[in-house]
């Protein structure tokens, strides 16, 4: 278990971040609040400056943006090339799941915001990591995308940690070990363990 203590002043505009996380080596710990609470500005903290103590993916960051235009099937050439540590069985799983052989050619500027949400999913889902940093994973995904997404955080969650930010979580179907939420209260953003 490591704790994090959060004190940020002008956190976002004039709010000030207070609260600490508590989180398991591995598991699903979710992150909800409001719109404009933060919750995408902690996401993009916890990685930027290096908080977090392990190995960490995460589904919104600059490294995936960096390598427009890609296809489904040109971004398993590309980790290869590149030496980088992918779950082959984890990124085929993925690629059935979210039936991407019917839109795998298109470059990512040409496909919906389902599809490009599926993309960076299987992007970052396929890399072997200590930790998972998932900022809205569910936006756009329609309820059958949503129960294999729930499926795949649940088996990765047996080896690593995966953090999921979002509004709402009733499409996760697995166990949390952890829920926190953001409040704003006067000119403080409180992190609220439920």
């Amino acid at each position: 278990m490591v704790t994090i203590h959060l004190d940020l002043p002008l956190f976002i505009q004039n709010y000030h971040l207070k609260g600490n996380l508590d989180l398991p080596s591995k598991g699903v710990v979710l992150i909800t609040g409001e719109n404009g609470v933060g919750k995408s500005t902690l996401c993009h903290y916890l990685f930027e400056e290096k908080i977090l103590p392990q190995k960490v993916v995460w589904t919104e960051s600059n490294q995936f943006r960096s390598i427009y235009p890609i296809t489904v099937h040109s971004i398993l050439a590309l980790y290869k090339e590149n030496g980088t540590d992918i779950d082959l069985e984890r990124y085929q799983l993925l690629y059935s799941l979210f039936k991407m052989s019917i839109w795998s050619e298109r470059i990512w500027s040409e496909l919906s915001s389902g599809q490009g949400q599926m993309l960076k999913l299987l992007m970052g889902l396929s890399l072997n990591a200590e930790t998972y940093l998932l900022d809205e994973p569910a936006h756009f995904l329609d309820q059958e995308k949503l129960r294999a997404l729930s499926d795949v955080i649940t088996s990765i969650s047996k080896e690593s940690l995966v953090i999921i930010i979002d509004h709402r979580i009733d499409w996760f179907d697995g166990k949390m070990d952890k829920h926190y939420q953001l409040q704003a209260k006067d000119q403080t953003i409180m992190v609220e363990q439920i």
